[in-house]
């Protein structure tokens, strides 16, 4: 009898670790479903421990039915744009007007985005995840040894 109690409880605790194992497999895996409605991929971004591929997908499903925002002049400037000619026209004010008024426009996190893809291409390990500054010097390091190492072969000859 107290045998089989131990027994139940055993199966219990086994069952829980399992449910919770499964759990945090897919902690942090959002569908794409979710990508397109919400704009994870800023968060993603601003992560250094998110995967580079994974926030690709995200921006790419969150953008999909959307359009781009267009690059506008900074604000906030003297009238230089305006006297060089460099101010976008009336109608394109009003599309940006219009496209603020029913959201954000989230030009800055694409423009951020652009270019976060830009500095971190390079540093992209095989399992899409981005090497930490360490690990980048740490090649750098490599590289210039294994640099040092062929001029000296190379020298020798």
């Amino acid at each position: 009898m107290k045998y089989t109690s131990y027994l139940k409880v055993a199966m219990v605790f086994l069952w829980l670790i399992t449910v919770k194992g499964f759990a945090q497999q897919n902690l942090g895996k959002q569908s794409t479903r979710y990508y397109s409605k919400h704009p994870v991929w800023i968060e993603m971004m601003n992560d250094a421990n998110a995967n580079y591929y994974e926030t690709i997908k995200a921006f790419k499903a969150y953008w999909k039915n959307r359009e781009l925002p267009k690059e506008t002049l900074e604000s906030g400037t003297d009238n230089f744009e305006k006297e060089m000619g460099l101010e976008e026209n009336e109608k394109e004010e009003k599309e940006v007007k219009r496209r603020s008024e029913k959201g954000v426009s989230y030009a800055a996190e694409v423009r951020a985005f652009k270019g976060w893809i830009q500095s971190n291409q390079a540093w992209v390990k095989a399992d899409g995840y981005i090497m930490t500054s360490q690990e980048r010097q740490d090649l750098i390091t490599r590289q210039q040894q294994e640099l040092k190492e062929i001029e000296l072969k190379n020298g020798k000859k």
